[in-house]
Formats: C-alpha cells, sequence, structure tokens
C-alpha cells in the first residue's frame, strides 16, 4: 500500500522528458549509457518511454541536500515551488526526515517557496544554472530585475570607465538568460560568454582552502577593483574572512574588520535572503562575541564608559534572541538551504 501511494505521488510529478530529449548533452549523458544500454544491450523490459519519465522526474524534482551525498527524490517535498527570493528553508535529519520551516511571515493564501539553488550567488550564474537543472526561466522579483533588488551581486565595474566616472555593467535585457552586459555610463557592451569566464576564473580563487585571513582580505581588495563592491564573489570572500576569523584569537583590528565584514553581509543577504535564516543566526552569534569583545577593551581603555558599555550588551541580548529564533527547531546536523 505504501509503494502504490508512493508512485501515486510520483506519478503527479513533472518530467520535462522533451526538453531533456532536446537538450545538447542527451546523447552522451543518457541516450548510449543509460536508455540504450537498458534496452537493446542489456535487455531490462522497461521501454525507451518510461527511462526516459524517470530521468525525467529524478532531473527535475531531486534535490541537493546540504552535504549529502547526490540528489534526493521526495514526492511530496517536490511540490513546492522554488523563488530566488523564498518565504522557507528546509533541512534533512540524520534519519533522512525532510522539514521545511517558514524564515519571512506568511499570509493567508500565499504560496510557500524554497530556493532550488543557493541564493547567494548572482543572477549571472544562477539563472541558467536553474534552467539546465530544472527546466524553467525564473521571473521571480529579483530575475526580473537588473539590478537583482539594488543588489548588484552580478554588476562589475566597466574597464573603459576605470579612470573616469565609474561605470557598471548590468545586463541589458533580463529575459535572455544569456544577455549583453552594458555599461551605464560609456554604452560599451561585453559578451555574457566573457562574463562567466570572468566569474569562473575569481571563483576557483575563492574556492582555495589554502588560504589565511590575510590573502583572503588582499582578495577582497583586488576584487573591489574589478567587481561592484556588492559582488557575490566579494561577499563569499567576506562570509568566508568571518568564518575563518570567528575560530581564532581576535585583536582590535580583527573585531572591527568582523563587525564592518558582517553588516556588509547581512545588508545584502536582507535583500536576497531575508527573514530567519541559518546564516543570520550564525553571524548574529559571530557579531555579538566581536561587539563585546571590542567593547570590554574599550571600557578598560576608557575609550567608553559603563553606560555606553551596557548599550552594546542590550544590543547583543536582542541580536541572541533572534539568533535563538533563527535556529528554532532546526536542531539537525546538516543546513541544506
Amino acid at each position: 500500500a505504501q509503494n502504490s501511494e508512493y508512485k501515486d505521488r510520483l506519478g503527479l510529478l513533472m518530467d520535462h522528458k522533451e526538453d531533456i530529449g532536446r537538450h545538447q548533452n542527451y546523447e552522451n549523458k543518457w541516450n548510449k549509457p543509460v536508455i540504450e544500454h537498458l534496452t537493446k544491450t542489456f535487455d531490462s523490459g522497461v521501454t525507451k518511454n518510461d527511462l526516459l519519465r524517470g530521468i525525467g522526474i529524478f532531473c527535475t524534482n531531486a534535490a541537493y541536500m546540504g552535504h549529502r551525498n547526490g540528489r534526493w527524490l521526495l514526492p511530496t517535498f517536490s511540490f513546492l515551488s522554488h523563488s530566488c527570493v523564498c518565504n522557507s528553508r528546509f533541512f534533512i535529519s540524520p534519519e533522512g526526515r525532510v522539514v521545511v520551516r517558514a524564515q519571512t511571515p506568511i499570509k493567508s493564501g500565499e504560496e510557500i517557496t524554497i530556493s532550488y539553488f543557493p541564493t547567494h550567488q548572482g543572477n549571472v550564474v544562477r539563472r541558467q544554472t536553474i534552467q539546465d537543472l530544472w527546466f524553467f526561466t525564473c521571473t521571480c522579483s529579483r530575475c526580473r530585475d537588473k539590478t537583482e533588488l539594488g543588489t548588484f551581486l552580478s554588476s562589475v565595474k566597466c574597464r573603459k570607465c576605470k579612470d573616469e566616472k565609474e561605470g557598471i555593467l548590468l545586463p541589458e535585457d533580463v529575459s535572455n538568460l544569456q544577455p549583453g552586459w552594458k555599461c551605464g555610463n560609456c554604452g560599451i557592451v561585453i559578451s555574457h560568454s566573457t562574463m562567466i569566464k570572468l566569474v569562473h576564473t575569481l571563483s576557483a580563487e575563492v574556492k582555495n582552502k589554502d588560504m589565511d585571513l590575510h590573502d583572503v582580505e588582499n582578495l577582497v581588495v583586488r576584487y573591489q577593483n574589478i567587481l561592484h563592491p556588492h559582488h557575490f564573489l566579494i561577499n563569499e570572500l567576506k562570509q568566508k574572512w568571518v568564518d575563518m576569523a570567528a575560530t581564532m584569537e581576535h585583536n582590535r583590528v580583527i573585531l572591527e574588520k568582523m563587525i564592518g565584514y558582517i553588516y556588509d553581509i547581512s545588508k545584502i543577504n536582507s535583500c536576497i535572503d531575508p527573514g530567519l535564516t541559518i546564516t543570520l543566526g550564525q553571524n548574529l552569534k559571530h557579531l555579538n562575541t566581536a561587539m563585546l569583545s571590542l567593547a570590554k577593551m574599550k571600557i578598560t581603555t576608557g575609550e567608553i564608559s559603563k553606560q555606553e558599555f551596557m548599550k552594546v550588551a542590550v544590543k547583543a541580548a536582542a541580536n541572541i534572541k533572534i539568533a535563538r529564533e533563527c535556529f528554532e527547531n532546526t536542531d539537525f546536523t546538516v543546513k541544506c538551504s
């Protein structure tokens, strides 16, 4: 009976098998190694149409679950719709139980949404990835806005305008997944492929695991000469720096920089990933440690009064309350979104 229930729910899922059949990688990825093998080389008894349906269901609906291997197919969970500025997030317990939780207030009748893809990445890579993996073009408020809700997460500085009035490259047409990128100052247009190459090159540097705090900080400074100050790669570097610094002994310079970086990160995240998120909770914990440690240093040197110190303590208490709400009912070992 349970297997019949699962089969019925799977039967309701979309498969986009026509899109998969037209995909440029279909022949080498699915037809030869899977479909032809199971229908010709090895007679499995399963028809080509059923195999393509199964491939389609998996490709369209299977979800990445944090640091767990592979993608998971969860029929009920798969009914949730996507938004790049979602109102909910999801977790998986060690036993494989998935929990969906609101991260912003959801009105009666409003659709519950999650983000199929990490929210922190810019639309320069997000939109095409969503199309490639889930076979739809996202038209949420963020994807319809060239500036990504005023964050400029994908924007790059114009090299031609570098020594003049600063120009920023923005997509010419948000309805196009591979638009030209035009400078709002001089009008020069850069191809989408050039933008992708730049992002991939810089992303490889960001992912380097052998960097120390100084290396990360130097990359932030260098990237600020190339990218918009709010670019997602700069934001990613700042988060990396904060996470590394949180595990080390703190001097005054590190504490002040940590506070500044967390404010920068939180300002951007409030637009693209609003509400009670795990990232917000973790950063508030780091912020509290930095704020209180810095305040203790300042009261010791006489730079602030006891009354000013108490104001910092009250603010820290308010942050703790918000952080607890971020972690409420999420005592799982793996973060998924």
